[in-house]
């Protein structure tokens, strides 16, 4: 993203609507993968309630497995 729209919610709104549009096709659990080194996105999913599940060995080096429940 651009360094000068940081800051003022964009991904997590539309994080938010992703999720809730999940929940409306019947998915329970989302899943997603960063690196260490986007901490901007890591810090995201953090705060968005996602838990690092695991890791796995991608092209550029260590990848992140984040996972996080979907209200019922």
């Amino acid at each position: 993203m651009h360094p000068g729209f940081r800051g003022q919610g964009i991904a997590r709104e539309l994080m938010s609507r992703q999720h809730a549009w999940c929940q409306q096709q019947g998915y329970h659990r989302i899943r997603t993968q960063t690196y260490n080194r986007w901490r901007a996105m890591l810090l995201l999913n953090l705060h968005a309630g996602f838990d690092i599940v695991g890791t796995v060995q991608g092209s550029r080096g260590l990848v992140l497995v984040l996972e996080k429940e979907l209200a019922a």
